[in-house]
């Protein structure tokens, strides 16, 4: 027996002492980088985590091409939670060799953890090109970084791929299960709730997915039973209070969301979902705190700039965010207004369809893209969802951030519509998988009444559901929804009135101050509640869904309306 078999028997037997002396015993120049992985080792299991990543590094400072260290510290930092860290030390390893799948998977893993999930699918496909051991988890990895984006189509094939390898795994069938209930497939969720329950009906995650299938096939009650009997569960609370919010049983949910508050929930889920109720009824202060739990204000943007707290701007420069959807971008560009009232040099970042729609007559303002954000320097950072909090009570003139439109496309644009008639811009339908749906969309075909009135109508969307096809190229709707914002600004200046449910096309057509119409469902955005009532749109009318999944109060309303205008 070789002196490090006698150090790895006594670290086997929990001999941790006498292995630490027989390290001491046998260190030499020669053997000094593997005494020290040994070393690590050690106090790794005696809990004294310090000691052991000392010797990892004093490990890899003698040997740099020992890869021993390297993947203990890959342990060390991913047990810590410490992501940049385990990035470099992924990257190491690849490094050392790229063709190793299981240092790929550790490296998209660690992409992963730290919010970075393009760089993660690159690393688990290369796992999976090389067939690699952990292939099903990267399948099965890769395809939940897509379910997150709610790119449900492309995690399916993920999944199912991954299922091949196990027929009898009970995580990959509920999470094709899942993925079959948001993409709203009945007849495969059908298949895959059977399949599931004989796997193990008691599994949490099957009995979560089964009230989300439950309350898809419009088995609300059953679906709440369940939830209720499980609520003092996180999970099964969160989803119990946003199924009483959509069917509008708004007390019950409130209710529900204070009693858990009192048992001291702190979750970052728990606090948003709070948060948003309580910012639509009018308590900003706590609805603000609360709302910094949000998921999408963890993006990786400017990792190293501290984020702005209220300190004085004066000589600084700060760096403003959108990290959510392009309406947000449009309605809450207005607080940059306040905010160039105190600081001299603001740079607001936003998507790229978008960055040169703004009418900008604030000197100290530039507005950039969200692509060129590499290699900026600025004393603070905020998102633009944390910033409302700052100026949210304050009265704010608009027009100084305006949206900019393209006169030549305007001049464009009225000369080919009819002016004889009253031109109606339609949008009835949002994102397929965005939040809220299916229930902030309508179906086309009951615009019917609306339809036929002596009125041009013109599709502003670019997404038309399945279920709507048919009846859209039947119908006598003019389709824009090719056009870019550009454009579709400009084809707006023209039209007499925007009918639109909640989506970036509402704020697009706000902001311009054309005369809009919002169709809301029974459960609205919070931006819609007291906030809405202190710098509302002055162009805007809301017409509020009063039974869950019914429009027809809502499309009557309009339709009664509308005929005097076509008249």
């Amino acid at each position: 027996m070789n002196e490090f078999e006698k150090i790895i028997q006594n670290l086997r037997i929990k001999n941790f002492d006498k292995a630490l002396e027989q390290c001491k015993l046998y260190e030499n120049k020669q053997n000094q980088h593997i005494i020290f992985n040994l070393k690590g080792v050690i106090f790794t299991q005696k809990e004294n985590y310090k000691l052991a990543e000392e010797n990892f590094l004093k490990s890899i400072k003698s040997n740099d091409k020992f890869v021993d260290p390297i993947k203990n510290l890959y342990l060390h930092y991913l047990k810590y939670e410490n992501y940049s860290k385990l990035i470099e030390y992924a990257n190491k390893l690849v490094h050392l060799d790229n063709q190793n799948p299981t240092y790929n998977y550790f490296l998209a893993h660690a992409f992963e953890l730290s919010n970075k999930p393009d760089e993660a699918i690159k690393f688990y496909k290369i796992n999976i090109d090389l067939n690699g051991k952990e292939k099903k988890k990267s399948l099965n990895n890769m395809a939940s970084i897509f379910f997150f984006k709610k790119k449900y189509n492309e995690a399916l094939n993920f999944f199912l791929e991954a299922y091949k390898f196990d027929v009898t795994d009970k995580l990959l069938a509920n999470n094709i299960f899942r993925t079959y209930v948001r993409l709203r497939d009945i007849k495969n969720s059908d298949i895959f709730f059977n399949t599931c329950n004989e796997l193990d009906p008691n599994y949490k995650s099957f009995i979560l997915n089964k009230c989300e299938y439950l309350f898809l096939k419009e088995n609300v009650t059953e679906a709440i039973n369940i939830l209720e009997n499980n609520k003092n569960d996180l999970d099964y609370l969160l989803l119990l209070i946003k199924i009483y919010y959509t069917i509008g049983e708004k007390n019950k949910g409130l209710s529900i969301l204070k009693e858990a508050r009192k048992k001291k929930f702190n979750h970052p889920k728990f606090n948003t979902n709070l948060s948003l109720r309580l910012l639509y009824n009018g308590d900003f202060e706590t609805g603000f705190k609360l709302y910094e739990s949000r998921s999408s204000k963890y993006v990786n943007y400017f990792k190293d700039i501290k984020e702005w707290n209220g300190e004085d701007l004066e000589n600084k420069t700060i760096f403003v965010y959108n990290e959510q959807g392009l309406g947000d971008a449009i309605q809450f560009s207005k607080y940059l207004i306040p905010l160039s009232k105190i600081a001299q040099n603001i740079n607001f970042f936003v998507q790229d369809s978008i960055y040169d729609l703004f009418e900008n007559n604030i000197n100290n303002l530039k507005i950039s893209s969200l692509k060129n954000l590499n290699d900026n320097v600025a004393d603070f950072k905020i998102s633009l969802g944390s910033l409302i909090k700052f100026f949210y009570n304050q009265k704010i003139d608009t027009k100084k951030l305006g949206i900019k439109v393209d006169e030549q496309r305007k001049n464009y644009f009225e000369k080919i519509i009819n002016k004889n008639k009253l031109n109606v811009g339609l949008v009835w339908s949002g994102f397929i998988h965005g939040s809220g749906q299916p229930y902030r969309s309508i179906q086309l075909k009951k615009f019917e009444k609306i339809l036929s009135l002596d009125a041009n109508f013109f599709c502003l969307q670019k997404e038309i559901w399945e279920n709507d096809l048919i009846y859209f190229k039947e119908s006598k709707i003019k389709n824009y929804g090719h056009l870019n914002f550009k454009d579709i600004t400009a084809l707006i200046q023209n039209l007499d009135l925007i009918i639109t449910v909640d989506t970036s096309f509402l704020h697009l057509s706000s902001s311009l101050n054309k005369k809009t119409w919002a169709l809301l469902c029974i459960d609205p955005d919070w931006r819609w509640g007291d906030l809405n009532k202190i710098n509302p749109y002055s162009s805007i009318k809301l017409f509020i869904q009063k039974k869950f999944n019914n429009w027809d109060n809502v499309l009557d309303n309009v339709c009664t309306q509308l005929k005097p205008m076509i008249k």
